[in-house]
């Protein structure tokens, strides 16, 4: 109608149609080639984000696809647009993939789990997308693909990233000063200063709380990276009183070590902070330093264990301190036993440190422990033990025999035997030169290899050494001999009691009661009854003879 009415508007017109119909065709075109993302994109909508990385090669298939055929969407400015807005995707399905509340008061836990998937996911899609860029650049058949430089792209997926990462602090300060991992509960602290390190503890607890209250009153949505306020409210406020708080934790561990004093104690400690040790800063300085400090009491435990070992026959101290009851070597071996213990002990103790990493002082430590060990049992096998077999290997299996074959009791002056130099100036065992009394007439030097014997077989059990066979003999006769030892000293106590209670008056006067005495303890003193003998009806008649004679002077001395 307008070109028969020959219109001014009809140019126009016409030119309008061809613009209309040639974005039409391009409006076609597109919508094309976009339905090729359809599909995929409905993946990622529906996906979890640890399942989005397993989608993205077929979505940046289709922009390729896009990229190298669209007749008009193939420009750098739209492809831009186009990933902005699969990344904008992705970060909207992480988003709703984390919950806040569990961060704040729920399954703590969990939200940790969400927002490292998260993280993952948007570094994958990054990684992902750059090498798909790099594929398109080096083969497309389109030379002016650019966008692999373009970091404006990933702009708001790094943002979101580091606000995960902000999310992830919240969420390990909540395990760290608030406890609220599953099953973890607030370890019992020993010794005196126990409940003061739980009251310290609750007291940073009961800080956080406080400063975690503000993140919860913030009015806005803490996941969304265009809010910017946020870097205000929790990297220049709560950040910083975490980092306040960390301090006060390491403060607390320095000042709960520096009151142990054993390895075992240690230890203990270390275990209950490591098993609350959950920020990275904490967990640092309960593996590093923290273990530092317990294997410097493990070495100086060594080193002093070392010293008293080497000092004991050094600078004149003489041997080390040991009960009287001890024997000379047995004594030496069970002293040098106690210190393999003692170390044996902190050694165990450090062995359960299988929570920590390996530590640079471990080695040395140990090294110092194998060295120490390695010399203690040296001397107990190739110097106690040597120097006593040395002693008593011309003591044969008859010499013994002929030791047992002598009388049960002597005469006191008639016993030429010397106490041994370390007793003869005690007064408390100064022989009564008094004629007339008994003593026992058990060998002296059995008597010493049959302690020394019961101290070896203790350390024998335990695998140093081998007792020799002419003097386990003797052990398998021990208990007969001590108990006829202690028969023997007790006729010889009632014997001298009678002696020791009767003047020499009394004696005349008791000298048939006296002689009949004799008499009966004679064959103790004839070899009639000897150590290898059967004497129970011998120590009985004796011991009833005494008590009669001792009665019948009592009865005289208390009617005078």
């Amino acid at each position: 109608m307008l070109e028969h009415a020959s219109s001014s508007y009809l140019p126009g017109f016409l030119d309008l149609e061809q613009k209309i119909q040639a974005g039409s065709a391009e409006a076609h075109d597109n919508l094309q080639f976009l339905n090729t993302l359809s599909e995929p994109c409905r993946k990622i909508e529906q996906a979890e984000p640890a399942a989005i990385p397993g989608i993205l090669p077929e979505v940046l298939n289709s922009v390729r696809v896009i990229w190298e055929l669209s007749a008009h969407y193939n420009t750098p400015e739209r492809m831009k647009g186009l990933l902005t807005k699969i990344s904008n995707q992705i970060i909207k399905r992480c988003r709703a993939k984390i919950n806040k509340d569990d961060m704040l008061e729920g399954d703590v836990e969990k939200c940790i789990s969400d927002l490292e998937e998260s993280i993952n996911c948007c570094r994958e899609w990054k990684s992902i997308c750059l090498k798909q860029q790099r594929l398109i650049k080096k083969y497309s058949s389109r030379k002016n693909w650019d966008l692999d430089t373009d970091e404006t792209i990933f702009a708001e997926n790094e943002a979101f990233i580091q606000r995960c990462k902000d999310l992830l602090e919240i969420c390990e300060g909540q395990l760290q000063f608030a406890r609220k991992g599953a099953k973890q509960v607030m370890p019992v602290f020993g010794g005196t200063k126990g409940p003061e390190y739980t009251e310290n503890l609750r007291e940073l607890e009961r800080t956080f709380a406080k400063h975690l209250q503000n993140i919860k009153n913030l009015d806005y949505d803490i996941l969304d990276v265009k809010i910017t306020k946020w870097h205000d409210d929790y990297g220049q406020y709560f950040k910083e009183q975490c980092k306040s708080l960390e301090i006060m934790y390491q403060n607390i561990i320095a000042l709960a070590f520096k009151n142990v004093s054993t390895v075992s104690d240690a230890v203990e400690m270390l275990e209950n902070f490591d098993s609350l040790a959950k920020r990275p800063l904490v967990r640092d300085y309960v593996h590093r330093k923290a273990a530092e400090m317990v294997y410097k009491l493990f070495k100086d435990e060594i080193k002093e264990v070392e010293e008293t070992f080497d000092g004991h026959d050094k600078a004149g101290k003489g041997p080390p301190p040991m009960p009287f009851s001890h024997p000379q070597y047995g004594g030496l071996a069970i002293w040098a036993r106690s210190l393999i213990v003692r170390i044996d002990t902190a050694k165990s103790a450090i062995e359960g440190l299988y929570f920590i990493p390996e530590h640079p002082h471990a080695k040395d430590a140990l090294d110092s422990y194998t060295k120490l060990r390695t010399a203690l049992d040296n001397f107990i096998a190739n110097t106690c033990f040597t120097n006593w077999k040395n002693e008593i290997e011309q003591m044969d299996s008859q010499n013994i025999d002929s030791k047992l074959e002598v009388p049960v009791l002597i005469r006191a002056e008639h016993n030429q035997r010397d106490l041994p130099s370390s007793l003869s100036g005690n007064a408390l065992f100064s022989k009564d030169k008094k004629n007339g009394l008994l003593e026992s007439n058990f060998d002296s030097d059995l008597h010493k290899v049959m302690v020394e014997v019961a101290y070896w077989t203790k350390i024998q059990t335990l695998g140093f050494v081998t007792i020799p066979h002419n003097v386990s003999r003797l052990l398998q006769r021990k208990e007969q001999l001590r108990i006829l030892r202690e028969n023997v000293m007790l006729i010889v106590r009632d014997y001298n009691t009678i002696i020791y209670t009767v003047n020499e008056k009394e004696k005349s006067l008791f000298k048939e009661h006296l002689d009949a005495l004799d008499r009966t303890v004679a064959p103790g003193m004839s070899g009639r009854h000897n150590w290898g003998s059967q004497a129970d009806s011998f120590v009985f008649h004796c011991r009833s003879e005494c008590l009669s004679v001792f009665k019948s002077v009592k009865e005289f001395q208390s009617n005078v």
